[in-house]
């Protein structure tokens, strides 16, 4: 059991019991991002991530709209390696945190190993401030982990930028053009760039990842895009959690089905939505939805 298993249960019982035994039509935008920055952090190969992500693009297909869904999969696949060459820096792979034993099922969380003994997380965000932060904060991705292993946690949060027609444009992956030398800027550290320096995006350039992120480096881009906050273990909080989550992990064992309405559109319509309500509920597998093996 994952702390993945805690989130989508806590989400909606129905949405994680369906989705351990069926495979998405199409994967949503988030969990690609994420399941290919954990591909590239474990390996410790930025390209790893940007690959990972473009073979969910081309099979299953990722759940967005647009004419241009390829040309999105691209800008996306081209942030996430720059993004995971900016985590991994000189140290490597990521190290990940081995199971636990948690009273009566077994845990495997999901943050990754710092040297010093701490957790670590890296959250792709829109956006950052004091509600996100404490909404991270008090996740299960955060709680579970931290709690059922006994460690802090580090939280890395990246500021990947609002979506725009299927596009992110910041300093992660946009830079414009100087109209004269041609001498190419991510961020002005005063103003904005006028509308004679030509926007382009990295994907339309030459600029490997190690040149795109010296760029960001000599404009400060960093500073408004990365963040960082730590979660100590607070003891007496520390029973009621586990308490919490043994609790969950019967639910969970039993392949509970029982639906949230609430999450269903939540942030992002669920990819059960289509076959759990409307017209009439039927389960995937009468929808003709492919088991997983």
């Amino acid at each position: 059991m994952t702390t993945e298993d805690f989130v989508l249960h806590d989400e909606c019982p129905r949405r994680r019991t369906w989705g351990s035994q069926f495979q998405f039509p199409r994967i949503p935008l988030p969990q690609a991002l994420n399941d290919a920055l954990r591909a590239g952090l474990l390996s410790g190969d930025p390209q790893r991530a940007k690959e990972h992500f473009m073979a969910a693009g081309a099979s299953p297909g990722l759940d967005i709209d647009g004419h241009s869904v390829y040309d999105v999969a691209v800008h996306h696949a081209n942030l996430l390696e720059t993004v995971c060459a900016y985590l991994i820096g000189g140290d490597g792979p990521w190290k990940p945190v081995g199971a636990v034993s948690c009273d009566s099922f077994e845990f495997q969380p999901l943050s990754y190993l710092l040297p010093d003994g701490r957790l670590r997380r890296a959250v792709l965000c829109s956006s950052w401030g004091a509600l996100r932060e404490q909404e991270e904060r008090n996740s299960w991705r955060t709680v579970a982990d931290v709690y059922a292993t006994g460690r802090p946690m580090l939280i890395n949060a990246i500021v990947i930028g609002q979506s725009k027609s299927g596009f992110r444009p910041s300093p992660w992956t946009q830079g414009f053009l100087h109209p004269e030398n041609r001498v190419m800027r991510v961020r002005k550290k005063e103003g904005r760039f006028t509308p004679n320096w030509k926007r382009i995006y990295r994907e339309q350039t030459d600029k490997k990842t190690a040149d795109w992120l010296k760029l960001m480096q000599e404009d400060e881009a960093f500073d408004d895009l990365v963040y960082s906050t730590t979660v100590d273990i607070q003891e007496g909080h520390r029973r009621a959690v586990l308490s919490d989550m043994s609790r969950i992990a019967k639910q969970i064992e039993g392949a509970a089905t029982e639906p949230r309405r609430s999450a269903c559109f939540r942030y992002a319509p669920c990819p059960f939505a289509k076959v759990c309500y409307y017209p009439q509920s039927i389960t995937p597998r009468e929808a003709g939805w492919e088991a997983k093996k």
